[in-house]
């Protein structure tokens, strides 16, 4: 038997954050770039540029599998070496953004 009462209690239980669209979708206000290791900077690059690279490739419609292997192979390192190498020169960076991307950089050469 359904018993209400019991979904009830276990619906109050659950504390769910109230956010704007706003606030979920820009960093948390005590975040400093400048605090962020090399290997967060990294991690947050890949994961937009491949936002990026598969919000571009859905169309046209193509099968899952033939979309993940072309965004997987524009989203590889050397791809995004070269891509940013464009970058830098038609869209000068701030001495501030060239210290977060030279820092993101850095994981790359570190990695083994």
């Amino acid at each position: 038997p359904h018993n209400d009462d019991e979904e009830t209690e276990a619906e109050e239980q659950i504390e769910i954050p109230s956010f704007s669209l706003e606030e979920l979708l820009l960093p948390a206000p005590t975040c400093a770039v400048s605090q962020i290791g090399p290997t967060g900077l990294a991690f947050i690059g890949d994961v937009v540029f491949e936002l990026f690279v598969r919000s571009r490739m859905i169309w046209p419609s193509r099968r899952t599998s033939d979309l993940q292997n072309q965004v997987v192979a524009m989203v590889r390192a050397e791809n995004q070496s070269k891509l940013l190498s464009i970058v830098l020169e038609r869209f000068p960076l701030t001495q501030k953004e060239q210290v977060i991307v030279t820092r993101g950089r850095n994981t790359a050469a570190t990695k083994g």
